[in-house]
């Protein structure tokens, strides 16, 4: 588990933030309902790549996902990526744009959830 999503867990949780006018927010999975959510996003595309893809956030405002590359393909400081669910899940990993979570959740924090992609 990266160092900066443990530290965010552990100092404020999971859970729904940046919520707006429509009650959409950016949904945190929790560590123990990981695994159930990573099965129902790939349900219907084939292989779950869990572990290796760990999908922490969903965004269903904007229909994606925000998730760490785990396979050992991307360094550990930046294997964090926003994925859309208009893309084909089974090329999430090679096509991913990556940055640390930490500097994601910094610009999500700055927009007020504005900021989205990476």
């Amino acid at each position: 588990m990266p160092a900066d999503y443990t530290r965010f867990l552990s100092t404020v949780g999971a859970g729904r933030l940046f919520v707006d006018d429509h009650g959409l927010g950016i949904d945190f999975v929790p560590l123990d309902q990981q695994r159930a959510s990573s099965r129902a996003v790939f349900h219907n595309f084939g292989d779950d790549p869990f572990p290796d893809l760990l999908l922490a956030v969903h965004l269903p405002g904007v229909g994606g996902f925000g998730g760490f590359v785990l396979d050992g393909s991307a360094p550990d400081e930046r294997n964090f990526s926003v994925f859309s669910a208009e893309d084909d899940p089974s090329a999430w990993v090679d096509e991913a744009a990556l940055c640390s979570f930490g500097d994601w959740l910094t610009g999500m924090c700055e927009s007020n959830g504005a900021h989205v992609w990476v």
